[in-house]
């Protein structure tokens, strides 16, 4: 199944289209929010893919991201943990961050795919010295 809406497209397919209709609505609903507060000129977002070794992944300023099926189920609050990589709050979903973290690599439009742009490093002091008291990597 693929939805197209602007220049974005998600992809259920495989595993990912097995999904119930409401968790597709929910990954759909959180998409549609991230484009209007953080849009990008274009994305594909796939669910399908597995992999034993991370929750998502996107090519960075290349337009396609990747989410598990798994995460994308996967509505549970997660507990926060000091040796993950990504902060977490024990008030939102897996799914949630999973989304906006790999939406953010989409959004680091660069030169060198794998390294953060200068503005991208600036916004992670700004957001260091803003939340002081909350874990956060530059991860």
């Amino acid at each position: 199944m693929i939805l197209q809406k602007g220049p974005l497209e998600v992809r259920f397919y495989g595993p990912g289209a097995k999904l119930p209709d409401a968790d597709k609505v929910a990954v759909l609903e959180t998409i549609d929010n991230l484009q209007k507060t953080n849009p990008v000129p274009e994305a594909k977002v796939n669910i399908g893919s597995t992999s034993s070794t991370k929750n998502g992944w996107a090519v960075l300023g290349g337009g396609e991201m990747w989410v598990t099926p798994q995460v994308a189920r996967d509505s549970k609050v997660i507990p926060q943990r000091d040796n993950f990589k990504m902060p977490t709050l024990k008030t939102h979903p897996q799914r949630d961050y999973t989304l906006a973290h790999e939406w953010g690599h989409l959004r680091d439009f660069t030169d060198k795919p794998g390294y953060q742009s200068r503005a991208t490093n600036d916004i992670i002091i700004r957001l260091q010295n803003q939340f002081k008291d909350v874990p956060m990597s530059d991860y």
